[in-house]
């Protein structure tokens, strides 16, 4: 989608760009290679701050299978 914006098709502009400053969406293969390095319990903790940010915004998430809490997150307001 980001990358259909920056190419003029479709309307608004690229997010990458305006809040980010990439010149270049990267492709999956790139992203993959960096979050690969990445511990999975090292984001533990951001998913505890997201679960209260959406608490406090007065939003409380669903349950699913075995007590988890599911979430859908943009990534642009919390």
């Amino acid at each position: 989608h980001q990358r259909r914006i920056c190419e003029r098709i479709g309307h608004g502009r690229s997010n990458c760009r305006t809040m980010l400053g990439m010149e270049h969406i990267p492709s999956d293969n790139p992203i993959r290679v960096l979050l690969d390095g990445v511990e999975p319990s090292s984001l533990y903790g951001l998913f505890d701050d997201a679960l209260a940010a959406v608490k406090s915004a007065g939003a409380s998430p669903s349950t699913c299978l075995n007590g988890c809490t599911s979430i859908a997150l943009d990534g642009t307001q919390f």
